[in-house]
């Protein structure tokens, strides 16, 4: 009885649902909007749709409700808005209370002349006419993000957009495309030997017109296709770039994705936190350092398809690699960025994939479990109403971020804020820093050791006061 006594005190609390983490709302969705008309690889326009879900039959926050974007994979030649997961996530995000897009982008990229064939269900489509492809490929998906985000927002009243709360999900390609959009915040981050202008592309052998560029819808045919290679243009894109405010993408959820470059070191802007699975078996983007379609290659150039390599694959570093990345540049302090890498165990060879599908390595190992960790992940970053109080109120606003935290004496930590005048005080009330902020206080910056204990932070805005506090471990 009496055990049955505390369960029931603590019944209501068990029964309150977590905000932005569990799929409470009723939702509504909108399907195929045309957010943008853009050129793809083969100088054919394309009209890229999106589908928008919305929370119903509530009162949205006083600043408007986060956005999510979602991108699907498919190596940049296939797959769409419609594919299952990519789904899935735009209605479960939308029922925690998000306003979410799921989009199609361009796909496509020039195959080779060359007969090269395999017996093997689509060996034959990633065989392509130069390692560049696959960067600019990369590229106009990464445009076509950036131009989802900036029509979403032109929407922000329609839908009660918050833009200082962007959120952008991807698989796959999807993955590497939103990193991209997330981390890439100036031209000297872009591989501009690929984006710039090439000659022309030779034109791709007949056998990979029905199998490949028809059956994909990349083309009506290979002598439809423009085969120039023009300049690629800014990595923003070119749509919807005027009367856009100010946005601010807090954290970008990557499921078995990558980068081709380090677009981690630009310090002018606030970075997104960033979330990354993967696995360590995937046949298709190497965990760490490798080819694409590494482990795929390597398979079916065995037996009993003895297939030849698959040609022209560009290098990529894997979700482990970009862990190893930021932990080296987070390391020596040349950025800071808020990541969190998670690796299963599944080692499973390429033969035991096959026979057994549960033990792929290029797929979540649990759908549910790792959509829940995303959530819990990006809930915690969402940043409050920066409207909701003032100074003159007397009124508070707890929302700042602080990471790490706690941390170790002499370490580093980044204080997100709004911009203002920012204090920070020990225990005893001795004022340990007062200077101004932008929004984004490093503790190392600024050449500060704080010894073990708590300290409180306060940040004075023109309309907002935030708080906190920080531990400081021995």
């Amino acid at each position: 009885m009496r055990y049955l006594y505390i369960i029931l005190l603590m019944l209501p609390t068990l029964l309150v649902a977590q905000k932005w983490q569990d799929t409470t709302h009723n939702i509504q969705t909108e399907k195929d909007i045309t957010y943008s008309a853009a050129v793809d690889f083969a100088g054919a326009e394309k009209n890229l749709l999106m589908d928008i879900s919305t929370p119903i039959g509530d009162a949205p926050p006083k600043c408007g409700r986060p956005l999510a974007i979602i991108v699907h994979g498919g190596a940049w030649l296939a797959g769409s808005k419609d594919d299952p997961n990519i789904r899935r996530m735009g209605l479960e995000f939308a029922k925690r209370g998000y306003v979410t897009a799921t989009i199609n982008y361009r796909l496509g990229m020039f195959h080779t002349d060359e007969n090269i064939h395999c017996n093997l269900e689509n060996w034959d489509c990633f065989n392509v006419t130069d390692s560049s492809e696959w960067y600019r490929a990369y590229f106009r998906a990464v445009q076509d993000v950036n131009t989802a985000i900036r029509y979403m927002l032109t929407k922000s009243e329609e839908y009660n957009i918050d833009p200082n709360n962007v959120f952008l999900i991807g698989e796959s390609a999807g993955a590497y495309t939103v990193i991209g959009a997330g981390y890439i915040d100036a031209e000297s981050e872009v591989m501009t030997q690929h984006t710039a202008e090439l000659p022309d592309a030779l034109t791709p052998n007949t056998i990979y017109e029905s199998p490949c560029i028809q059956q994909y819808g990349l083309a009506e045919s290979i002598e439809a296709m423009d085969l120039a290679i023009p300049d690629l243009g800014n990595y923003k894109g070119n749509q919807y770039l005027q009367n856009i405010e100010d946005y601010d993408i807090k954290a970008v959820g990557a499921f078995y994705g990558g980068v081709f470059n380090n677009i981690f070191l630009n310090n002018d802007a606030t970075k997104p936190s960033l979330y990354m699975f993967h696995q360590p078996n995937d046949l298709i983007v190497p965990v760490n350092y490798n080819k694409i379609f590494q482990g795929y290659a390597a398979c079916s150039s065995g037996f009993p398809t003895n297939c030849q390599n698959i040609i022209n694959r560009v290098q990529t570093w894997g979700s482990g690699g970009v862990n190893n990345m930021l932990d080296t540049i987070s390391a020596v302090s040349l950025t800071n960025i808020d990541y969190k890498y998670i690796e299963t165990n599944n080692n499973a060879p390429c033969l035991e994939q096959v026979a057994n599908p549960s033990k792929g390595g290029h797929q979540l190992d649990n759908y549910w479990l790792r959509s829940s960790e995303l959530a819990e992940y990006f809930a915690d970053r969402i940043a409050d109403c920066k409207e909701e109080t003032s100074i003159e109120n007397n009124n508070v606003n707890t929302g700042l971020h602080i990471y790490p935290n706690p941390i170790e004496s002499g370490t580093n930590t980044t204080i997100n804020s709004v911009a203002g005048q920012l204090q920070i005080t020990d225990v005893y009330g001795n004022v340990v820093v007062n200077e101004a902020t932008n929004g984004r206080y490093s503790i190392a910056n600024r050449s500060i050791t704080l010894g073990s204990g708590v300290y409180f932070i306060k940040v004075m805005g023109t309309k907002v006061v935030q708080i906190g506090k920080i531990i400081v471990q021995k």
